[in-house]
């Protein structure tokens, strides 16, 4: 097991237990530098859903007071290792990645009340809590792993099935806010 690839590449492997230790640790890692900063910090991604398959990079999402404290954070993650590469295709999102060929980390950082956050936190509630949607998102990974695309295009051919889970994961959303 192992965690990082190589920047432009899609390997996947299952699910494993140090990706959330690796989680942790770099959780306190990043409250050292930027605590004052943060209103929550998840483990999301595949990575976070047990499992899965996942490109071993731990996605990280963090979430503030506002857009724009997003840049008070970037020097500090910076000196963390961390590269800033601003929305980096996402409105309202700061990106950073871990700055090596061997890419670790990823972190999404988003206004804590924005649909962008939200929406990452119920991806990954929903597909630990429905295997069989799991199961398609995991079947989908492997068939397009095989088609040597890029991982730009990886990502995109994921979108549909992606945004049908979500669609079923904000019914479910509500339907558990009103059992409550």
């Amino acid at each position: 097991m192992s965690i990082g690839l190589k920047r432009n590449t899609v390997v996947l492997e299952s699910f494993s237990p140090e990706w959330e230790e690796y989680f942790e640790l770099e959780k306190e890692r990043i409250l050292g530098a930027i605590k004052e900063n943060i209103i929550s910090i998840e483990h999301i991604g595949s990575t976070s859903i047990k499992n899965s398959v996942a490109k071993p990079i731990i996605d990280i999402c963090i979430g503030i007071g506002g857009y724009p404290t997003g840049f008070e954070c970037v020097k500090k993650l910076e000196s963390l290792g961390y590269k800033y590469l601003g929305e980096y295709g996402v409105e309202g999102r700061h990106y950073f990645r871990t700055d090596s060929d061997c890419v670790k980390v990823h972190i999404h950082m988003f206004d804590a009340k924005s649909d962008q956050y939200l929406n990452h936190i119920l991806f990954r509630d929903y597909l630990n809590c429905h295997p069989e949607d799991l199961q398609k998102y995991n079947e989908l990974k492997e068939q397009l792993k095989g088609k040597m695309i890029s991982r730009e295009e990886y990502t995109r051919q994921k979108e549909p099935l992606i945004n049908e889970i979500l669609t079923k994961a904000k019914r479910w959303k509500i339907r558990e806010d009103i059992e409550y």
